[in-house]
């Protein structure tokens, strides 16, 4: 069990790239788990972060990248968006905060992992550009300066889930507590510094 919270797992992720890690929230903790070892701890992260990063209220959700072996992201009640490289588990490489209400959701870009969607309770979907995560997460640098942000508001009421499409990368969906889904698209300046055109 881990501390900040009680009551259980709120947040979990299997690792695309390996099936033998799996990262799972419990209050504002954050656990790693290598599935080859039944019954041993899980590796904490941010266990060196002090308020300044890491998580302070409960984790909502995690999220691996598919383009970026080893990176993570995480959000919660917060209000912070974490990323984290699994090689280096004392301090996320980006601690920000997100948004002005709880953060819900957030979903790195199934091919670019320096593009990342979180969705919020204060009605806004924001998508992220972090230039220095283009590259697999063996060589991630992320420069404090070179980060983007894009709000979408076209939601009235909290939004509780993003995804991208499948079939577009630049393409993407979110859904509010109304029931109220709205699909958008990555604007072209971002798409195309993304691309490096």
């Amino acid at each position: 069990g881990g501390g900040g919270g009680g009551g259980g797992f709120t947040a979990g992720a299997w690792d695309p790239c390996d099936p033998n890690l799996a990262c799972a929230a419990e209050g504002s903790t954050l656990g790693v788990w290598d599935l080859r070892k039944p019954g041993a701890p899980a590796q904490a992260l941010g266990a060196f972060a002090g308020p300044g990063g890491s998580h302070f209220m409960q984790v909502r959700d995690v999220d691996y990248s598919r383009a970026a072996p080893g990176l993570l992201a995480s959000c919660g009640d917060d209000c912070r968006l974490c990323l984290w490289d699994l090689r280096r588990l004392g301090a996320p490489v980006v601690c920000r905060e997100a948004h002005s209400h709880w953060l819900w959701c957030a979903r790195f870009n199934p091919l670019h992992a320096g593009l990342l969607l979180t969705a919020s309770s204060d009605t806004d979907v924001r998508l992220w550009s972090f230039p220095g995560l283009k590259r697999p997460a063996a060589e991630v640098q992320v420069m404090g300066g070179a980060v983007g942000s894009t709000t979408f508001d076209e939601h009235e009421e909290s939004v509780y889930a993003v995804a991208w499409s499948e079939g577009d990368p630049w393409a993407f969906a979110s859904l509010s507590h109304d029931g109220r889904l709205v699909c958008s698209r990555v604007p072209d300046s971002t798409k195309y510094e993304t691309m490096h055109v």
